[in-house]
């Protein structure tokens, strides 16, 4: 995967349409593959981002997408409560928002049932967790 997005890297600097199409369909065809624990990986931190800019040059989309910039400048992680104790639960729901933002935003037009359905499966086994967790912790109940 990190030999992909490097290569996307080159391609967007160099403003090489014709391949960032290519990418943005072999990103695609990624996400469609349904396999959770890549899904998962491409929602980290070190690819998330880059899956963001691969997508933006889908061409089924009438115009160019601006899913980075979008959540650059309309997207920020506030803490009501401190979960500093809470071990991954922060990132569980980062996790969340970002499954979310693949399912609604970005993979809408494209989005094949079963994939659909695992991206639901997946952020409503996450909800679960998330959840198991605040009610573990009676000091979030108060």
């Amino acid at each position: 995967l990190s030999k992909l997005f490097n290569l996307f890297a080159d391609c967007e600097d160099l403003e090489d349409a014709e391949n960032l199409v290519l990418l943005a369909q072999i990103g695609k065809s990624i996400v469609l593959l349904n396999d959770v624990n890549l899904i998962e990986t491409l929602l980290g931190p070190p690819f998330f981002e880059q899956v963001l800019g691969c997508l933006e040059y889908d061409p089924e989309l009438k115009c160019k997408a601006e899913h980075r910039a979008f959540l650059q400048q309309h997207s920020k992680f506030r803490e009501v409560l401190s979960m500093d104790d809470m071990g991954d639960l922060k990132t569980k729901i980062q996790f969340n928002f970002r499954a979310t933002f693949l399912k609604d935003a970005m993979m809408r037009p494209g989005l094949d049932e079963s994939s659909l359905s695992t991206l639901s499966s997946y952020v409503f086994f996450n909800n679960s967790e998330i959840l198991n967790k605040l009610h573990q912790n009676s000091d979030y109940l108060r």
